[in-house]
């Protein structure tokens, strides 16, 4: 054991490593308890602790009766760490969380576009339609994340799909009032139904340009209202 390392930091560090060089696959079954609290020579309770920090982390899943198995489920941890972060930078902005926000839409947009299916095109269609005829504010904003996120996943990215959802919940806190302006605002919420349309348009054209110039006047609309 290293100088001041923990007992348990000992079974986090030796599933971490046996991930790292492939022993450890996704869905693999961890050792018992105990034969992992001789093989490391800690106590079972060592054991049960990181195990259970792992499991918060998203790095194990937890079966009650069955076992403790390799798991990847970062979302929530992520969720949790990037509003941490943001309320103790203390020059944190808006302005940069919907910056890093445009960058992965942006790149998801890239990646979606030649990966878009006709059957997913409809999917879209219909995002877009809803947006287009939907009275409240509050389906207005369902449905305007709503056609966000499925360009997200059509990327197939795991990596943007994650940092979306997760800096959503941080954007939740500051954004709903900026949508609100904008869907009262009656020309604006023309403008911005048109970027929609138009990045859809760009989409079933398969016309990056088209989808990204789209994309650009969106979010300048967002930094538009986010200054008011």
């Amino acid at each position: 054991m290293e100088k001041n390392e923990k007992s348990y930091e000992i079974l986090i560090n030796f599933v971490k490593d046996n991930i790292k060089s492939g022993h450890y696959k996704l869905g693999d079954k961890l050792p018992p308890e105990r034969s992992l609290a001789e093989n490391l020579n800690i106590s079972r309770n060592s054991v049960r602790e990181g195990i259970r920090i792992l499991n918060r982390m998203g790095a194990l899943k937890v079966i009650q009766g069955s076992g403790n198995y390799i798991h990847n489920n970062f979302l929530k941890p992520l969720e949790e760490l990037i509003i941490l972060m943001s309320s103790l930078e203390e020059n944190s902005s808006l302005k940069e969380i919907i910056d890093f926000r445009y960058a992965l839409e942006l790149e998801a947009l890239t990646l979606a576009i030649d990966k878009i299916t006709p059957n997913q095109l409809k999917e879209i269609s219909s995002f877009l339609n809803m947006l287009k005829t939907c009275q409240t504010e509050e389906m207005k904003s369902f449905y305007d994340k709503k056609l966000h996120f499925y360009i997200a996943e059509l990327s197939g990215n795991r990596y943007i799909i994650d940092n979306l959802k997760a800096f959503d919940t941080l954007l939740n806190i500051f954004i709903e009032n900026i949508r609100s302006k904008i869907f009262t605002d009656a020309e604006n919420k023309e403008k911005l139904f048109k970027s929609h349309e138009e990045i859809v348009q760009g989409l079933y054209e398969k016309n990056l340009k088209k989808s990204r110039e789209a994309l650009n006047r969106h979010f300048e609309y967002i930094y538009k209202y986010m200054s008011k």
